[in-house]
Order: C-alpha cells, then structure tokens, then sequence
C-alpha cells in the first residue's frame, strides 16, 4: 500500500522534527551508559499524545479554551523554531568521546587476576630516608635474627599453648610463671607471678607479686580488679618496695653534678577507677597513700652515699621521711588505632593520645608534703607504609606548683631511665617542672616484633617558663629498641640508647608509649 501524501507539509515537518529528537535522545542515553550514570526514564507517551504529535490541530481548535482539568496543567515549553525548522540531517562525523583512556585489555596469556600495585613513584622522597636508616636497619635485623628463631619455634612447635599448660589450669584462669627484667646500674631482678582471672565469678582479676634483686632489693605487690562485678571497673593495689641503691644527681639540669645513691623503703596502697565519657575519652579518678623511709647507707655499690655528696637541707623529707595522701583526676582522649586487622592492636600506627591530669599531695603528718602536680601527654601517630612502618612524636610536660620546703626531693618531676628520657641513668636530672620530647620511627620485622629508632630531648627547669629557654642545656640522647607483643597486648620492650653520658640498656615491661601511671611512678 502506498502512503498517503493527503496530510499537509506542516505534518511532515513535525514528523521531521520528531524524528531528530528521537536521535538526540539516543545520542544523550547511549552517552550516559558510556558513563555510568544514572538513567533517567523518559515520560511515558499515550497514543493520543502520538496522534496529536502526528497531525497537529487546525487553527479553529487551536482557538478553543482549555478545559478546567487542561488549565492546571503546566504548560509545556514549545519546540525550539530552530530545532522544529531544521530539515533531518545525517551526521558523519561521530560524536566526541568524553571517556578516559583506558588501559589495553590483557592477552589471554597474561591474565592471571592478582591485583597490580599502583606505583610507589609519588614516594620517592622517601628515598634518602630509607638509605641512611639502611646501616641501622640492617644492625637490627641481625640482633633480631635469634630472636625471630625463637619466635618461629615459638609459633612453629605452639610452645604457647604448651607452656600455659604447665603453668595455668586447664581453663587458663588460675595460673602462677616465672619474670625478670634488667636495668642498667641496678642489674637483674627476677620472681614469679601469681594471676587469678575470676575469683569470684565475674571475671574479677587478681595479681601478686615477688621479686628480688635490680633496683628493688625486694619487691611485693598485690592488685585486684573488679572487671564486670560492677558496672564501673575498680581497681586497688597494694606496694611494698625495698630499694637499697637509688640514684640521686642532685636538683636542675646539670651535667657535672655527682653521683650519689640512697636506699628507701616504699609503700603504697591505692584505689582508682576509670569511666568511659563519650568514644576515645576517659575519665580516670584516683587516691594513693604513700609512705617513703629513707636511709643514706648503703647497701653495696661504690658510688658515695646521698648524705656524702648533698647537704642535707637540699634534701626535703629524708631526714623525717614521708608520709602524704594524694588524689588524682585525669581525662584522656585517645585515637589510636592499628587500621589492619592483621597488626598487633599494641602496635597503632595511626591517631593520637591527648591526656591532662591535675593531682594533690597533703601531708597526714608533720612532714613537708603540701604541692599540686600538673601536667599534660600528647602523642601523634603517622603511617608511613603497612607493615605497620610509623612515625611516633611526643611531648611530656610535667609539673608541681608549690613552696620548694614543702616538695620531697623523691616527689619532683624526673627524667631518664627506660621510659622517660632513654639516653640517660634512671632519675638523672629533676626539677619542679620537665619536658620530654621524643621522635620514634618504628616498622615490623614480625608479627610479634617491632624494631624502633628514637631521639629523646629533655629538660627540667625550676619554672615552666625556663622550660623553653637555652636550648643548648637540653639533654639529648638516642638509640634502637625491640618490642615484643602479642596480637593484643605489650610483653616487653629492651632498648639500647646513648648520649655523652654512655650507653644504657633497659628491659621494661612497662609500654614506651600510652597513658602514664601517674600514681603509680616509682
């Protein structure tokens, strides 16, 4: 049948135009799926809408009014003139592609679907760090060699499981294990452990302790924690020392003052418990009553004793000894994390710790006990690669605010030792104020060993304002340590740290970093 030519041109117009919207609309919709973006659906079109786009009415029905459904209608915008003018024309030149370059496909013979490594090439100022840490690097790996055997035999033979046979009950709550820890100047101390992990029944944790020999002579102590027995988690502890041979260098940051050691009995028994604020912050509230006996004999040792080398005027509380309450408040905001869960959860290499305590020490006698002690720890955590390879940056500022005759020389902010200021002999320098600044790099040469090397930059000063002046006083050591853990916890850590004062090795089962025991700090 042949078509009919009956219809006006205007028809054949509209039909024209029609059809070039049709293409345009395929050309914009086969461009959205190019780039996968959403596809809005056209409006549905009836056959009455497509007979009125076919013949157009007349001009006396384009006079009628609307009806009064018609005319809450929107109106509609009419087809552009250029548009509806234009006659249908082919395009042969294709459209332009607004695509990305993509990568050409792999041949059949070299897909093996692993994922590529995006290039490290953005990185490369990380270059000469790598070179000069290759040297210590490379030192440390060696030193860790029998450490990773025994780690691997360790893993390899579950030499875990089968020593807490030995050592633990069969359900692991009840068990009793030898520990030791060296320190440099004091030597060995070795003793066992007794844990219990639910004495009562709700998982409440007992602890005690013996141990001879290093710096405590003896050492006993005893903690309970009441974990979920009640909503908040308390804890109490009890501390008996007997410590013949500390060290005692004199008060203020001086390098050629003389070398004394003294012995002190301490007790100590304290309560604290800790309350979840919001996430990442805690609040932790506290008391402790300490009572300290000092003695100028000593008990071996050549160095000459604290009443040889100071006067005893300089020497606040250790002629009547010391015997003081205190209270202590603490808040602290902590993000650190390990972002992988296959990274020790004692190893976070991203975040930061915020903490600021305020705490009172009161005489309950007639010695000199009368100060405040202020003092805030931050802590930042960069990731550098997996692994985990980090940054670790801290600064420690610590204070007590009173008369000088009412602060016991034992009482003042310290630095040096195995926790603060490595470099250096426990409690070389002390003060009534100090800050500790301290840059760690730190990366995995297993999963339950870490690798750091690290720069301490301490001071103490007799006003915080000092703290910040003469730089050229600060006392600055460095050095590499190794940390063992587990997938959850610290286990220990050994360090090796010099400054011009020697070379130090400590092995601690205290954590480098973290929140502090400000109650606690021998």
């Amino acid at each position: 049948m042949q078509p009919s030519h009956s219809k006006p041109q205007r028809g054949r117009l509209a039909n024209g135009g029609l059809l070039v919207l049709l293409c345009v609309s395929l050309l914009c919709a086969w461009r959205s799926l190019a780039h996968a973006e959403p596809v809005i659906e056209a409006p549905v079109t009836t056959e009455d809408d497509e007979a009125a786009a076919a013949d157009p009415p007349s001009p006396e029905q384009a006079n009628v009014p609307p009806s009064p459904e018609q005319a809450n209608v929107p109106p509609t915008d009419p087809l552009p003139p250029p548009l509806a003018d234009a006659p249908l024309q082919e395009s042969t030149e294709p459209p332009p592609s607004t695509e990305p370059p993509q990568e050409p496909a792999p041949l059949p013979g070299e897909a093996n679907g692993v994922a590529i490594a995006p290039s490290r090439s953005s990185h490369a100022w990380l270059w000469p760090l790598r070179v000069l840490l290759f040297v210590p690097r490379l030192a440390i790996e060696i030193i860790d060699a029998p450490i990773r055997g025994g780690l691997w035999l360790y893993e390899g033979y579950d030499l875990g499981p089968r020593t807490k046979q030995i050592f633990f009950n069969e359900d692991g709550t009840v068990g009793m294990y030898p520990l030791a820890f060296v320190e440099s100047g004091f030597g060995l101390n070795a003793g066992l452990r007794f844990v219990h992990r639910d004495l009562f029944g709700k998982q409440e944790q007992l602890n005690l302790r013996a141990s001879f020999g290093g710096r405590f002579e003896q050492l006993y102590a005893a903690k309970l924690s009441s974990e979920q027995r009640w909503p908040v988690v308390v804890v109490a502890r009890l501390d008996v020392e007997v410590r013949p041979k500390d060290y005692y260098f004199g008060v203020g940051q001086r390098f050629d003052s003389p070398e004394s050691r003294f012995s002190q009995l301490v007790s100590r028994a304290l309560v604290s418990s800790e309350f979840l604020l919001r996430k990442n912050v805690r609040l932790e509230v506290g008391g402790a009553y300490t009572f300290r006996r000092f003695e100028s004999g000593l008990v071996r040792d050549e160095a000459p004793s604290i009443a040889q080398a100071y006067p005893d005027d300089s020497l606040v509380g250790f002629e009547d000894g010391v015997s003081a309450v205190s209270a202590l408040a603490r808040v602290t905001i902590d993000t650190t994390h390990s972002p992988s869960r296959y990274e020790s959860a004692a190893t976070p290499s991203r975040g930061w710790l915020a903490s600021g305590f305020a705490s009172t020490a009161r005489s309950v006698s007639s010695g000199p006990t009368r100060y405040i002690r202020v003092g805030a720890d931050t802590q930042v955590y960069q990731r550098i690669f997996e692994g985990p390879r980090a940054i670790v940056l801290r600064a420690n500022y610590e204070q007590v605010l009173g008369e000088r005759e009412d602060i016991p020389f034992t009482d003042l902010p310290r630095l040096g030792g195995a926790v603060f200021g490595r470099g250096f002999q426990q409690d070389r320098f002390r003060d009534k104020a100090s800050l500790l600044l301290s840059a760690e790099y730190e990366w995995s040469l297993s999963p339950m060993v870490l690798a750091a090397l690290f720069v301490d930059y301490g001071r103490v000063a007799p006003k915080a304002l000092d703290l910040a002046s003469e730089f050229e006083d600060f006392a600055l050591g460095g050095g590499l340590a190794l940390q063992a853990h587990t997938a959850k916890s610290f286990l220990v850590r050994a360090t090796l740290a010099g400054s011009k004062e020697g070379l130090f090795f400590n092995v601690s089962f205290d954590p480098q970093f973290g929140p502090t025991n400000i109650l606690e700090r021998k």
